[in-house]
């Protein structure tokens, strides 16, 4: 059986992220996995949703050169779920939990610096971060019977490069 590593990419970045929006407000959940029927009336929503390599970052490494990309890319979606019956507050509060997505990932200091720190050691090779930064987040809204539902879909890339 394999043994389990927390500090993998792209799972110790979701762990990151899982401990950073803990505490936004205890009671709303974090889920490690993508937003579904029957989730809380709101809740946060982490996956690691692509990895592409670099196709241009293959270096000679020495003696102990990787024939693969030394460069990778991780895209990491976090989603803001809220349900109500008021489609205008259900709005407001989605608004909300989506500015609070952007800001934890751009601009909390504790945040930046514990992305920034991770890294990973596999077959004697070690994977750090470089660079991480918002791509792009998507608003979603749903009536179903008198219930609004409003979902952000925000896409968060991190850089790694393998040393």
């Amino acid at each position: 059986m394999i043994d389990v590593d927390a500090d993998a990419f792209p799972m110790n970045v979701v762990l990151a992220l899982k401990a950073a929006f803990s505490t936004v407000d205890p009671a709303v959940p974090v889920l490690m996995r993508p937003i579904r029927v029957g989730d809380p009336v709101q809740a946060w929503a982490i996956t690691a949703s692509m990895w592409t390599p670099d196709d241009q970052s293959w270096e000679m490494l020495g003696a102990s050169s990787i024939t693969g990309a030394t460069v990778n890319r991780y895209i990491i979606g976090i989603q803001s779920f809220n349900q109500d019956m008021d489609s205008e507050r259900g709005l407001q509060v989605s608004a909300t939990m989506a500015g609070i997505v952007r800001s934890k990932l751009s601009r909390d200091p504790v945040v930046r610096a514990s992305l920034a720190a991770l890294q990973s050691t596999e077959l004697g090779y070690t994977e750090k971060v470089q660079r991480f930064y918002v791509q792009g987040q998507r608003f979603l809204s749903n009536e179903i019977d008198r219930t609004f539902y409003h979902l952000s879909n925000l896409e968060f890339l991190i850089e790694t490069e393998i040393q």
